[in-house]
């Protein structure tokens, strides 16, 4: 391994500094707003935009321009400040001063604008957390070059690895700096902007389901003419969501092994190009990608919703494998048999159109149409043996009562009788993430959760604590 250093220091000090506090003049079309000033304050460690006007302009316009599209610049000799009145989330109306009345508006999009140029071909996408579960070296989960960051003083094993994604190559790199983690995704080639959020985006969710941490609540894209990092023409803050964080991670690494015991033989260091499939897949299907946002949930979630999330992500991958094997798994397996059979019940169900209801039509001929699909519970369980995956009674029971689940009923289940949510969960989860694995190529290792809960519960284990898929 070889040790790669990066230049992020103007990346952090843009993040943590005070760079943007100061005064600007307004440029917008509102002729009572145009050329005004403002001014870029810190309240509580949060970034507002105090404008001030005439207290009865202000009354009387402010419930029309928050909430508006309408785009305004703040502009001064520093930098410029791209925003839209309808990306806010929250406003103080500061009591009038010398007949003055200040709105003071906290933004969620905007961008910072320090060179006019062109659109960059070059991006550096920041993810970043205080939360002290959040942070998973990424040399945990395959080998990576050591990463050596000159300007902090800092050199971490958390590791530095180079992945290519259809023909954009990018670096992905994390480390821990003043009680924040960082997680940066760089471009090494050109690449249009949207295109790299959509990596980034997917490159981000994917590492989430390695290691059951998302980070997506403080986003920053920086645009630079170069891609080594000390070129920044443009900063985009975008808004961002709650970061999911839980236990739930799949692969057993050596800490892990550390802590459990495990033979080495189990530990697994994660093959980039599964990886990077992954990272296709999440790209390249919406479905796919929303069953594993589903499956990234916050365990802090209550545990009926949980169950309820993860039947639905059974139900999105089931579907993914079932488009693909659609012929295999249907009742009538000889295309030109299969529409002929189809086309003669349509014409007898339309010889009485006139005594349905345009409902009843429609439901019978949806039904009709689909007469050779399979039963749900089959189309559940074939994903199973496609993929050769041995399911235990337990699991197959907790499958076959998805539908109670999903209407947040606990299932009535024999094996047990003081029921335990959390278990049931758990193997719900390890049977839907399976799929989502498998789909993408994986074989190898992976924690079997249901007998993990068992060891933190000081209770006997009924199964492996590792199983290969």
């Amino acid at each position: 391994m070889s040790t790669i250093q990066k230049n992020v220091k103007s990346t952090i000090d843009f993040i943590n500094t005070q760079f943007l506090i100061g005064e600007y003049v307004i440029s917008t079309k509102l002729p009572y707003l145009d050329n005004e000033i403002a001014s870029i304050v810190l309240t509580e460690s949060k970034l507002a935009i105090c404008i001030s006007t005439s207290e009865l302009i202000a009354q009387a316009n402010r419930s029309k321009i928050l909430g508006s599209d309408l785009d305004i610049v703040l502009k001064s000799a520093k930098c410029n400040i791209r925003w839209n009145f309808k990306n806010y989330k929250g406003f103080n109306l500061l009591f009038p001063i010398n007949s003055k009345l200040t709105i003071q508006i906290f933004p969620t999009i905007y961008s910072v604008e320090v060179s006019r140029t062109v659109e960059p071909p070059f991006f550096r996408m920041i993810a970043t957390s205080k939360h002290e579960h959040q942070h998973t070296s990424m040399s945990n989960f395959w080998k990576c070059d050591y990463l050596q960051l000159p300007e902090l003083d800092l050199t971490t094993t958390s590791g530095i690895s180079e992945l290519q994604v259809n023909e954009h190559k990018v670096q992905v790199f994390s480390f821990k700096y003043e009680q924040t983690f960082f997680i940066i995704i760089e471009s090494r080639s050109k690449i249009i902007k949207s295109e790299f959020l959509e990596l980034s985006n997917g490159i981000l969710l994917g590492f989430a389901f390695a290691n059951a941490k998302l980070y997506r609540n403080h986003l920053l894209l920086v645009s630079l003419n170069e891609h080594d990092g000390v070129s920044p023409v443009k900063y985009d803050y975008l808004e961002g969501e709650k970061d999911c964080y839980s236990s739930y991670g799949f692969f057993p690494t050596v800490p892990f092994q550390l802590e459990f015991g495990v033979e080495p033989q189990a530990i697994c260091y994660l093959n980039k190009i599964w990886f990077q499939e992954i990272i296709l897949k999440i790209i390249a299907d919406n479905n796919y990608k929303r069953g594993i946002e589903l499956l990234v949930a916050d365990e802090n979630i209550e545990p009926k919703s949980r169950s309820l999330i993860y039947s639905v992500a059974l139900e999105t991958i089931s579907n993914i494998v079932y488009r693909g094997n659609d012929v295999s798994m249907s009742l009538l397996k000889e295309k030109s048999l299969r529409q002929n059979i189809i086309n003669h019940l349509v014409v007898t169900l339309d010889k009485f159109i006139d005594k349905l209801s345009p409902e009843a039509y429609s439901t019978i001929l949806s039904k009709l149409k689909n007469i050779s699909n399979p039963s749900n519970k089959k189309k559940l369980l074939f994903p199973y043996d496609l993929y050769g995956i041995t399911l235990t009674e337990i699991e197959k029971q907790i499958i076959s009562q998805r539908n109670s689940l999903l209407h947040g009923r606990l299932p009535k289940l024999d094996y047990i009788s003081n029921y335990d949510i959390l278990q049931v969960n758990l193997t719900l989860y390890y049977c839907v993430a399976t799929l989502f694995l498998k789909v993408a190529g994986y074989s190898g290792p992976i924690i079997y959760h249901p007998t993990l809960h068992q060891i933190y519960s000081k209770k006997e284990t009924s199964d492996y604590l590792v199983k290969i898929i």
